[in-house]
């Protein structure tokens, strides 16, 4: 049954244990257990990052449709859009107060969209607030891997599709491709707050990290 061998043999021999070297002999229950410790740790290791990835791809599908809608309604109207234009228009007149305000709307929108993933990876366990942080950057890479590759090069480059009302000739491959170089080195001027700070509002909202 579930009786140690060592204790069967201490019942039968009057309560004493066998010694080996000085020292209580091996009991092979006790290591089983450790054993069974061992590989329930590992189990429950393993489903908390398949959880993880999973919980990531879903944000990362959630974020990309998020990333097509605001392309196409607020980013628009936003500061760098309407600069873009400007300049390909030779417009002397750059974008107003307006546009700038539009550019902080869709960056709170990006720390909100970040801050409910975090909340959502800290109903798993508590989470150190560096590692919400390191998450957030793997994630808004992937978010602008996706936006640079798939929006501005696939769609409004290559595709063009007539849904999008998009100006003749514009934007030029040329100009998309500078736009791809900013976006992928001095872009981190704003990838790396929106990441942080989308991991201080849950912070906040979640009621501190561990």
């Amino acid at each position: 049954g579930g009786w140690c061998p060592s204790r069967i043999h201490a019942r039968e021999s009057g309560g004493k244990l066998p010694a080996m070297g000085g020292q209580l002999g091996p009991q092979p229950c006790q290591a089983r257990r450790s054993d069974a410790a061992a590989i329930l740790e590992d189990h429950r290791s393993l489903t908390h990052v398949s959880t993880l990835l999973l919980k990531t791809l879903v944000a990362f599908t959630a974020g990309a449709v998020l990333m097509l809608v605001l392309s196409f309604t607020m980013y628009r109207r936003s500061y760098y859009y309407e600069k873009a234009r400007a300049e390909a228009d030779a417009a002397a007149e750059m974008p107003g107060m307006r546009s700038r305000l539009v550019t902080v709307a869709i960056l709170l929108a990006m720390i909100l969209f970040i801050a409910l993933f975090d909340l959502w990876v800290l109903a798993g366990g508590m989470r150190s607030f560096v590692f919400l942080s390191l998450l957030n950057l793997g994630l808004v890479a992937l978010l602008s891997l996706f936006d640079g590759l798939f929006i501005d090069l696939l769609l409004l480059v290559v595709w063009r599709p007539a849904l999008l009302r998009l100006p003749e000739g514009q934007p030029t491959r040329e100009s998309m491709l500078r736009h791809l170089k900013v976006q992928f080195t001095a872009g981190w001027i704003f990838k790396v707050p929106i990441a942080v700070l989308g991991a201080a509002l849950a912070s906040i909202l979640g009621g501190g990290l561990g």
